[in-house]
């Protein structure tokens, strides 16, 4: 049996339980434990440059974390600083006869649409489309730099196209998604064939049922197109941003026919 240390001795645990090979020189317990320390750190987190860049990952994917979060953030709260400022949304409900009656094959009458008020009285003022819950103010919108100014978080309505009921195509735009002008048209991809849209003028609610929806290129451009018949025409951007021509690749259109026009109270 191995003696014990003395009291006071430096040895460190374990050096009695490994016996020396035969033949092996004398190892001396400090030099042991270094090499113990050694091995230890084989297996240890790296060290230098390499620690350096990973620790420099981390701070980036943070800061980007960051970034994203305040983006959002910020998306949020400009919409809803915008929603505090909205006009009051007209009063009345959807007469669901009247939809119904045009979807099954009867279309408004010439009387009806005769019954418009003509000029600014026609302009239309709120847009309403149950299924992507679009609840929104429309505003006139012109050409500028050969581009319509689409309205931040509301809908636009092109100035140079008819009056909703009026023969013609009457055209609406607006945002699929922004940081600071909102997202009003982000769902327009969800709408279908049969669902219905209100557009409010200052004296009458004129109905449609959509009857197309498609994706074209974004150099397609026969939707804007004037009708002899009364139509609606919604769109949005769709597809990829192409970051070198700072636009979207496809357009996303709906088109709807005319089915009802009703006086408002």
């Amino acid at each position: 049996m191995a003696p014990r240390p003395a009291l006071g001795s430096r040895e460190p645990r374990g050096w009695q339980s490994r016996p020396r090979p035969e033949g092996a020189p004398a190892q001396s317990p400090d030099v042991a434990h270094l090499a113990s320390a050694r091995s230890y750190r084989i297996g240890g987190p790296p060290a230098g440059p390499r620690r350096g860049v990973i620790r420099a990952a981390l701070a980036i994917g943070v800061l980007l974390l960051l970034v994203g979060t305040g983006t959002v953030a910020y998306a949020q709260w400009a919409e809803w600083q915008h929603a505090l400022g909205r006009p009051a949304r007209p009063g009345e409900l959807a007469s669901l006869a009247s939809v119904a009656e045009g979807a099954s094959g009867t279309s408004a009458t010439t009387a009806a649409v005769a019954a418009l008020a003509p000029g600014e009285a026609g302009l239309p003022l709120w847009l309403e489309i149950d299924r992507i819950q679009v609840d929104a103010p429309v505003m006139e919108m012109g050409v500028e730099g050969g581009e319509y100014q689409v309205p931040s978080f509301d809908v636009g309505h092109h100035a140079d196209s008819a009056h909703p009921g009026e023969a013609g195509n009457s055209i609406y735009n607006g945002h699929l998604q922004t940081i600071n002008a909102g997202r009003i048209f982000a769902r327009l991809h969800e709408l279908q064939a049969g669902d219905t849209i209100r557009v409010y003028t200052r004296t009458h609610r004129v109905d449609w049922v959509i009857a197309d929806v498609r994706t074209v290129p974004n150099t397609e451009q026969s939707f804007l197109q004037p009708s002899a018949a009364p139509r609606i025409t919604l769109y949005t951007c769709d597809g990829t941003f192409d970051l070198h021509t700072r636009d979207y690749t496809h357009r996303r259109v709906v088109v709807g026919n005319l089915v009802g026009v009703t006086a408002r109270s």
